[in-house]
């Protein structure tokens, strides 16, 4: 949300104190027109005439902006360089210069998202084949012999269970009715 904050400043030429109303937060979808981040950028954002001498006061207050991009902050009487690559970094201004409206950077921000998603995300690598080592060879070898005691041990039992089962006496038939 773009936030106005009042202070009073006394002017550094004639010392009268002087209330202003400054931008302490800026969102740039809000900015319909960009002109809040134009004026940023030239430095003239946060300033203000003395009432009494004319004389143009610049505040020297980080502005804290929040755009489609995550927040990050500016003063206004930072580089224009560096103020310039922060903004093309936060999608705010085209590298040739031309200052996004906070619709416009919201929509190149979710058309920029759309792209990547739609390129193919590599394949993942199937793992490493496990190697062959002595005691794999033997683990193997101990696993057959294994398998072979339970599976005769079973093929035992299920032949015991099968002739007690040809034992057992059949139940006589129903009487006729």
């Amino acid at each position: 949300m773009t936030q106005l904050s009042l202070k009073i400043v006394q002017c550094p030429k004639c010392g009268v104190e002087n209330r202003t109303v400054y931008y302490a937060s800026i969102n740039t979808f809000m900015d319909l027109d960009g002109s809040l981040v134009a004026k940023l950028l030239d430095g003239t954002l946060n300033t203000f005439e003395c009432k009494n001498c004319g004389v143009n006061i610049r505040l020297s207050f980080d502005v804290l902006i929040s755009c489609s991009d995550g927040m990050f902050s500016l003063n206004p009487a930072d580089n224009v360089e560096y103020k310039k690559k922060q903004l093309k970094s936060h999608g705010l201004l085209s590298e040739k210069g031309k200052i996004f409206s906070g619709l416009e950077s919201q929509y190149l921000h979710a058309k920029s998202k759309l792209e990547k998603r739609k390129q193919p995300s590599p394949s993942p690598q199937p793992p490493p084949a496990p190697k062959v080592t002595p005691n794999t060879k033997i683990y193997y070898e101990l696993s057959e012999k294994l398998e072979r005691l339970l599976f005769k041990n079973k093929k035992n039992n299920e032949d015991k269970t099968s002739k007690t089962n040809a034992e057992k006496p059949k139940p006589p038939p129903p009487p006729p009715s």
